[in-house]
C-alpha cells in the first residue's frame, strides 16, 4: 500500500498544540490560569473581597493563558519553517515487514518490527521511530480501505 501526504503549516501547528496540551502539567497550568483569571475578574467586579489586589494572580493568569499559548504557536511555526523535510510531499509504502518513506529530498526505510510505537488520534496517524522521532500521516489523505489496511499493518486498534 502506498500513501502520499503533504503536511501544511496550519495542520502542523494544530498537531503541535494538541501534543503540547496533552500533558498533565500544561493542563494544570492552564486550569490554574483560568482560576487566577476568574479570581481577578471577581475581585475587580467587587464580587469577592481580598486583603490585597490579585496582582500576582493577574500576572500568572496572563502567563498561563496568553504567553504560554503564544510561545507554543511561535515554536510550532518555527519548527515547521525550519524543517524543510516535513513540508515535502512524502510517499509511504507499507507492507507487513517494511515501511519505505520517500520525500522530495530524502529516502528512508525501516522494518515494522522496529517501530517504537504507533498512535492514532482524531486527525493523525503517528508512527514513532523512537520516543522523540515521529512520522505524521494526516488521516485526510487516507481512504477507509487504506485506513483498515494500515491499521492491520501497524497493529492499531
Amino acid at each position: 500500500m502506498i500513501l502520499t501526504t503533504k503536511i501544511n503549516r496550519q495542520d502542523y501547528i494544530k498537531w503541535h498544540f494538541r501534543q503540547s496540551y496533552e500533558g498533565f502539567w500544561i493542563r494544570l497550568m492552564t486550569f490554574l490560569g483560568v482560576v487566577w483569571a476568574t479570581v481577578s475578574i471577581l475581585y475587580y467586579a467587587s464580587l469577592i473581597n481580598l486583603d490585597e489586589p490579585p496582582l500576582v494572580q493577574i500576572g500568572l493568569a496572563i502567563s498561563m493563558l496568553i504567553i504560554v499559548p503564544t510561545l507554543t504557536y511561535l515554536s510550532a511555526k518555527q519548527n515547521f519553517q525550519s524543517n524543510k523535510k516535513i513540508q515535502e510531499t512524502i510517499s509511504y509504502e507499507f507492507d507487513e515487514h517494511l515501511i519505505k518513506i520517500v520525500g522530495e529530498t530524502f529516502k528512508s526505510e525501516f522494518e515494522t518490527d522496529t517501530i517504537y510505537k504507533t498512535k492514532e488520534i482524531k486527525h493523525w496517524i503517528m508512527i514513532y521511530q523512537s520516543n522523540k522521532i515521529v512520522n505524521l500521516i494526516p488521516k485526510k489523505n487516507i481512504s477507509k480501505n487504506e485506513m483498515s489496511e494500515l491499521k492491520q499493518i501497524l497493529k492499531l486498534k
